[in-house]
């Protein structure tokens, strides 16, 4: 990946997690399966991402702090679009 190009970053869901002092999330939907449950989450900057954990690790806030292990992002560099 060149220095200044266009680039994405991949987080699995598992990765994100309540974590106090994070950043600000809407919970947008919660998705229960079993004891897991998946959140579907709206940062303050629109971006959305999800986050899927044990059930009993969400509180039923719709406002949430959030927050991941830098080690847990991969960055890929973006694919240029086909006409």
């Amino acid at each position: 990946l060149r220095a200044g190009a266009p680039a994405s970053a991949l987080l699995r869901p598992e990765a994100v997690r309540a974590h106090p002092g994070g950043l600000p999330a809407r919970v947008a939907e919660r998705v229960y399966l079993g004891e897991l449950v998946a959140v579907r989450l709206t940062l303050a900057s629109g971006h959305e991402l999800w986050s899927r954990r044990l059930a009993s690790e969400w509180s039923g806030r719709d406002v949430v702090a959030v927050g991941w292990d830098a080690s847990a992002i991969s960055i890929l560099p973006d694919a240029p679009l086909e006409s």
